[in-house]
């Protein structure tokens, strides 16, 4: 059983601790969160949070519970650690010292003032017989050097205290946890609590997911400008060599990429995108959900291999942790074992699957009305599909995500999300990476199309 704490403070603290369980038919990591409202907060919205962190369970072994208890031993620790200090009570080295300086520079005079008095005190007549009126200021100095003395041993037995109580402070803090992990302390600011898939990807990172622009292959992907970044975020942008993403694509629509101009200078992007680099598009930086590919690595980095699964997922699909003969979809397909198409209306949409041949020539494919429909394109075995976008009206959204107009998933792995376009658009092309590709409409108002048309690529 290992644990960790989650403090996330918003005025939020996820404080955070994980139990590992491991059953026969499925498979749990529980973390324990509750919320730390800072004093005067009263817009915090706990269902965004708890919407967040169901974007990660719902779909994945992670398993979040809300538990008060976290942070009220966080306050009880504070409040014991505290209790001597007085108005020192969040004890810190600068408030020690504004207090003890002041007699320290007290005593050095009074070592002064005495060690005369001393002389005069053994009989230095001749010192002290120059003017009666000094020998009494000496006589009234030393008294009042007697009390600044014993004022200054006052103040350092508070500064004392003051700094034990400061090391005491900080032992509780690390020992919060129900194992003594560490507590992990989430700021969570009020924009991103309005969005409960920005709360999901403070999570994620929380738990390892590294920004995507800093995976060591981003160079096949993105082209970094770093003249245009401001100096504070260029370590936002630092390649992590070290650390190997070979198993998960690189995915533009990851929840933890970020948008071209985040840490920009000017107007100029931070980078500019090697394929899909069509300015029309605007993939990156979305806030809405995990990406697949995002749920993906954390299945493969804390689910996997914790249960017996007893399903054989098609369509890059994984099993689930917790239904261990079920499998987790990607956007487009559906059904135990992700073979099924996700959306089928026989009166709306074109026919769910089309085989592409030398035959069939430049074909169209044409979606309208308020309706979902899902179709797979598939080509002979070592050839592939150019698709062309003709032109869409639908939902404008940067950036555009899945669900949102048109998804055209042209990878070999259906868990990359692709190219996704909103709005009015047109003019636009692709070729397949392999011998299929997935289409996905989503028309949300009935005047709302997209019309493509599609061709075997040329040898």
């Amino acid at each position: 059983m290992g644990c960790f704490d989650i403090l996330s403070k918003l005025l939020v603290v996820l404080c955070c601790y994980i139990l590992f369980h491991a059953y026969v038919h499925g498979y749990k990591f529980n973390v324990n969160y509750c919320i730390d409202k800072v004093e005067g907060d009263k817009e915090i919205d706990e269902s965004n949070i708890k919407t967040g962190l169901e974007m990660i369970s719902k779909r994945s072994c992670i398993n979040f519970l809300y538990n008060g208890t976290c942070y009220m031993k966080k306050t009880n620790c504070g409040t014991e650690c505290t209790a001597g200090c007085g108005k020192w009570k969040y004890a810190n080295d600068k408030k020690c010292k504004e207090c003890f300086d002041p007699y320290k520079k007290c005593n050095e005079n009074c070592k002064k003032c005495t060690n005369r008095c001393e002389d005069w005190k053994k009989g230095n007549v001749k010192e002290c017989k120059k003017s009666n009126s000094k020998s009494k200021e000496c006589k009234v100095k030393y008294e009042e050097c007697k009390k600044i003395k014993y004022k200054s041993k006052e103040c350092r037995a508070k500064y004392e205290e003051c700094k034990k109580c400061k090391i005491t402070c900080e032992e509780c803090e690390k020992n919060i946890s129900l194992n003594k992990e560490e507590v992990y302390n989430m700021e969570i600011d009020m924009n991103c609590n309005k969005k409960p898939g920005c709360i999901a990807k403070k999570v994620l990172m929380y738990l390892g997911l590294i920004p995507t622009v800093r995976r060591r292959d981003r160079d096949y992907y993105i082209k970094v400008n770093d003249d245009n970044i401001e100096f504070k975020y260029k370590k936002h942008y630092s390649e992590l060599k070290n650390i190997a993403l070979d198993f998960i694509g690189y995915d533009y629509s990851s929840i933890a990429h970020f948008g071209d101009s985040y840490g920009a200078l000017t107007n100029t992007k931070t980078f500019i995108r090697k394929q899909l680099n069509d300015e029309r598009v605007k993939l990156t930086g979305q806030e809405v959900r995990p990406a697949f590919l995002d749920l993906k690595w954390l299945h493969n980095t804390y689910c996997k291999g914790h249960f017996r699964s007893f399903v054989q997922c098609k369509n890059s699909g994984f099993s689930k942790s917790y239904e261990t003969n079920r499998c987790e979809c990607p956007t487009g397909y559906t059904g135990r074992t992700c073979e099924d198409l996700q959306y089928q209306n026989r009166k709306l949409c074109p026919g769910p699957v089309i085989y592409v041949d030398e035959d069939s020539g430049k074909q169209e494919l044409k979606f309208k009305a308020k309706t979902n429909c899902t179709v797979r394109l598939y080509a002979p075995v070592g050839r592939r599909i150019r698709i062309h976008i003709e032109k869409t009206y639908c939902t404008n959204k940067d950036p555009c995500f899945e669900n949102d107009c048109l998804q055209i998933k042209y990878h070999t792995d259906m868990a990359n999300t692709g190219l996704c376009v909103c709005g009015k658009f047109e003019n636009s092309s692709l070729t397949t990476k392999g011998t299929s590709a997935l289409v996905q409409y989503t028309g949300k108002r009935t005047n709302y199309y997209a019309y493509l048309s599609y061709h075997l690529d040329k040898k």
